[in-house]
């Protein structure tokens, strides 16, 4: 919900009513539940709802917090991270591959990793991608990952960290709970090659977004007025990596 260089957090609260308002996380991905919990879902007369900023799974308690169903200490409700924008990953600085998967869950894995952290951590980063193998490890059921899965969202009916359960300790479930998952923009130094060749490089790595635009300045470009052309913003899906740094290549007819 950035806005080039705009961060959503310093947003008056009109401002960020109004990208609220135009967003809607179903254009980059979609969380379709695995066939177990498709089932869980089934069996405990769960429902899906989705709106443009919220997947919620809705069930029916009674005036103590008993589920209609009840749901065991032992429960995982896992969902697929598909992606409807192609270039969703190129939006954020997550390195995802055909052996790396984001596994984003309220619970400790199965398998030890020193670094891994949990779904209250903002923003998802490196340290929720997991190899293949510890994915498979970690799903309640054997299915093969579906078409432009890139990882899963592991929700622990009762988990080791009490504040992320979705049940307490008497097995009644918590009023509400929420997770928020925040992903962060890549950015990139964005490299202006003109028709001679000549490539001006902005002095500092700069934000990609779908939404929103930077208008190049000096800050940005050292002797911009030089130049009598418009610097426009970079294609997210295009950039190149040299020497440790990204690149976002731009060409301009000049």
């Amino acid at each position: 919900m950035n806005r080039g260089q705009s961060i959503f957090e310093n947003a008056s609260e009109e401002e960020k009513t109004k990208r609220m308002q135009d967003f809607d996380w179903r254009e980059f991905i979609r969380l379709t539940p695995t066939p177990e919990t498709a089932k869980l879902l089934i069996n405990h007369r769960l429902i899906l709802k989705e709106s443009s900023q919220i997947l919620s799974v809705i069930g029916k308690v009674d005036q103590d917090q008993n589920a209609l169903i009840g749901i065991s200490q032992h429960e995982f409700f896992q969902f697929y991270i598909i992606w409807n924008d192609p270039d969703f990953i190129n939006y954020t600085p997550l390195e995802v591959t055909g052996n790396s998967y984001l596994f984003i869950s309220n619970h400790p894995l199965l398998d030890y990793l020193p670094d891994f952290v949990d779904i209250d951590t903002k923003p998802i980063n490196a340290n929720h991608l997991v190899d293949k193998n510890v994915l498979a490890n970690n799903m309640k059921d054997s299915a093969p990952l579906p078409n432009k899965c890139i990882g899963v969202i592991s929700i622990a009916s009762k988990s080791t960290f009490d504040d992320l359960s979705l049940i307490e300790n008497d097995g009644t479930l918590k009023p509400s709970q929420h997770f928020t998952i925040h992903f962060e923009n890549r950015s990139t130094y964005w490299k202006y090659i003109l028709k001679s060749g000549e490539a001006l490089i902005t002095e500092e790595m700069l934000p990609l977004t779908k939404n929103g635009f930077i208008t190049i300045t000096e800050d940005h470009l050292t002797n911009i007025s030089d130049y009598e052309t418009i610097f426009p913003n970079p294609n997210s899906a295009k950039f190149t990596t040299e020497d440790g740094k990204t690149y976002s290549e731009i060409f301009i007819n000049y």
